[in-house]
């Protein structure tokens, strides 16, 4: 049940922007958010303070208004106790006399956010909204425990003498800081949001200067809001979608005569970041009509910069082996770049070096620790595995992929083994999401990742791999390993969530297979 809070003086629902806190309830010092919105449903409100906090909504959630309750029902919600959250808007709490409501977030931890409508705006000239204006501290960590859980957390962070020390901050990550906070950043989340929400057009009557279909062109003196030396003055394409926000947003899918004159940078930006060349984003002020008849003039980038390669992210490393800019992708893997790798190993591995191999990849029990001699002879190359290296454990030798032996941190061949193995599986996704061919104009394919998602339902966890899913094994007793990363199983060895993924993808496990599987994964 929410608090009752005192009910401020009359607001005007009239106005088109909200101004609201959010803050968590039971926390101190508090961690809060102070934003800026157009009048929206709480489905959409869910979004945006998923978002400005920083929680990643992987749990259930609930808006407490009076005595209703509203959820968003495609999450399996049940109708008896809860409300449709599509169907209340701000307006309509400032109109009931609601300022003031409960938003709770994790039915198990329980994070309760205490939400303030504190006031009704006119729109800013040249403003965006949502946006924040103001806030404090960094959104706990997903899956602690709640408050208290976090202040336990807290505590252990503080005390490198603890004996949960390290696995905390292994679980944490190096990088959180409890007092970091970005009103940038944030905002810079709510922008990429914008295109998500407002799918309403019923806002105060506002009416769209355009329509869907309409043949429109990005003014001069625009630029592209992800790459800001990227100019979108005279660049061509037609209104796909509309979101009535304030201003309001239309997605533009640019015409094949743009994406033609477009600069070669920014084709290899939106490889590289996962971004669709093909359209973007525009408020309606950035826009005007077009139409066949005119050609396309388009502005030339005069200040492009390119991404600077940094030795301290893996990714750059691995384009410094090709010799490319932080705005190329990451080349794919095929004979010629395999031979090109394996030169520039040769060049840095230093041998003999011990390292750790699982016998199969579906039993991590299993690990045999090795001496690795040399590269494989006579090709240290094959079509399905990589690099291959010849290894030696007690009186047995046989060959290994490279991608598949695991190195102690402080072995200074460490950071060239994992950086291979990062290059295979980046590059392999790249080519998932992108096709085979730099050139071609489909950058990726939805139906590939629709196909995955359904075959890994279907075979959910009985599926059994056949002998010819990780190849024949060694005459000499030896795993050949497999021709990429593999899915953990049931009955392994508890893994981090910030550990290495034992699925050898070279990626940590909350970002691989934990994410992948979710509860399906075994403690």
């Amino acid at each position: 049940m929410a608090k009752k809070r005192a009910k401020r003086q009359t607001l005007d629902s009239s106005l088109p922007i909200f101004q609201l806190k959010i803050a968590l309830e039971g926390i101190d010092p508090p961690i809060w958010r102070r934003i800026q919105t157009h009048d929206c449903s709480l489905a959409d409100l869910h979004e945006i303070v998923q978002s400005c906090m920083g929680w990643d909504d992987e749990h259930m959630h609930a808006f407490e208004v009076g005595d209703k309750q509203y959820t968003d029902f495609s999450r399996g919600a049940d109708p008896y106790e809860f409300d449709d959250s599509r169907s209340v808007r701000l307006s309509d709490l400032v109109e009931q006399g609601e300022y003031c409501f409960d938003y709770e977030y994790d039915f198990g931890d329980s994070w309760r956010h205490a939400i303030e409508i504190e006031n009704t705006l006119p729109p800013e000239e040249n403003v965006r909204y949502p946006r924040c204006i103001g806030g404090q501290r960094a959104c706990p960590p997903e899956d602690c425990g709640g408050s208290y859980g976090y202040f336990d957390l807290l505590d252990v962070l503080a005390n490198p003498d603890h004996e949960e020390y390290d696995e905390r901050l292994e679980w944490t990550g190096d990088d959180f800081d409890p007092e970091k906070f970005s009103v940038d950043e944030v905002n810079a989340d709510l922008l990429h949001l914008r295109r998500w929400i407002g799918q309403h057009s019923r806002l105060h009557g506002q009416a769209a200067r355009f329509a869907v279909g309409d043949r429109v062109r990005a003014k001069r003196g625009m630029v592209h809001s992800q790459y800001p030396d990227i100019p979108l003055g005279g660049w061509v394409g037609t209104v796909t979608q509309i979101a009535w926000l304030i201003p309001i947003g239309y997605e533009i899918r640019w015409s094949e005569e743009t994406l033609a004159a477009a600069h070669p940078v920014y084709g290899k930006r939106c490889r590289r970041d996962e971004e669709n060349p093909e359209s973007h984003w525009l408020d309606e002020g950035e826009m005007e009509p077009d139409s066949t008849e005119r050609p396309v003039e388009m502005e030339r980038p005069t200040n492009l910069v390119v991404k600077p390669l940094s030795a301290d992210d893996e990714g750059d490393r691995i384009r410094m082996v090709f010799g490319l800019t932080g705005d190329d992708p990451l080349p794919a893997v095929n004979d010629e770049t395999e031979q090109q790798y394996l030169e520039y190993l040769k060049a840095h591995l230093t041998f003999p070096f011990e390292a750790t191999h699982w016998e199969s990849p579906e039993n991590f029990h299993a690990e045999k620790h090795v001496a690795v001699v040399g590269f494989a002879s006579p090709s240290p190359i094959d079509l399905a595995d990589g690099v291959l290296c010849e290894v030696r454990c007690e009186q047995e030798t046989g060959q290994i992929p490279l991608a598949n032996l695991e190195l102690d941190d402080d072995d200074p061949n460490c950071r060239y083994v994992d950086d291979y193995r990062y290059w295979l599986v980046e590059a392999q996704d790249s080519l998932h999401y992108g096709g085979e061919d730099e050139d071609d104009e489909e950058y990726w394919d939805d139906e590939d990742e629709e196909e995955d998602e359904v075959r890994d339902e279907e075979e959910g966890e009985d599926y059994e791999y056949g002998e010819g899913d990780f190849g024949p094994p060694l005459a000499d007793g030896f795993d050949n390993g497999s021709s990429g990363p593999q899915p953990i199983r049931r009955g392994q060895p508890p893994v981090g969530r910030n550990d290495p993924c034992p699925c050898g993808s070279g990626k940590k496990f909350k970002k691989c297979c934990l994410k992948k599987q979710g509860d399906e994964i075994a403690e």
